[in-house]
């Protein structure tokens, strides 16, 4: 019985750590030390916002470059203030990346990116982590 007991707690004490780590929320960071983002598990996207412009690379889920990408995509940035929304339809893919310039009077809360991959619509929606809390 003290056998079993004390294998159950080196178990547990093995397998709490594993669970915390998965439920931390980390966010991975690619390649070009933007976040990797995928509304499903085929295509991602590397997002980097400098700040000044922010770029959409489609990747793998490693942050590789894909040798077939979407050619065109829809982008919407929303930031903290729930009335100040940035549009853009048609962005086209130049320098490997659909690159976009929002006039920013707040920090940006959440980027959104609709495109068509191998004749399917996609869509990635990305809160981003550094922002603070809306209120």
């Amino acid at each position: 019985m003290k056998k079993h007991l004390l294998s159950l707690i080196f178990t547990l004490a093995l397998l709490i750590p594993v669970g915390l780590m998965a439920q931390s929320g980390e966010t991975a960071k690619g390649k070009r030390g933007g976040y990797l983002a995928s509304g499903d598990q085929k295509l991602f996207f590397e997002i980097v916002d400098d700040g000044t412009k922010i770029s959409f690379y489609p990747c793998d889920k490693e942050g590789n470059m894909l040798k077939v990408v979407p050619t065109e995509a829809n982008v919407t940035i929303a930031f903290l203030s729930s009335t100040e929304v940035f549009n853009l339809q048609g962005v086209q893919l130049q320098d490997g990346a659909f690159t976009v310039v929002p006039a920013r009077t707040y920090p940006v809360y959440i980027y959104s990116l609709s495109y068509t991959y191998n004749d399917q619509q996609g869509a990635v929606k990305f809160r981003n982590p550094d922002s603070p809390q809306p209120r």
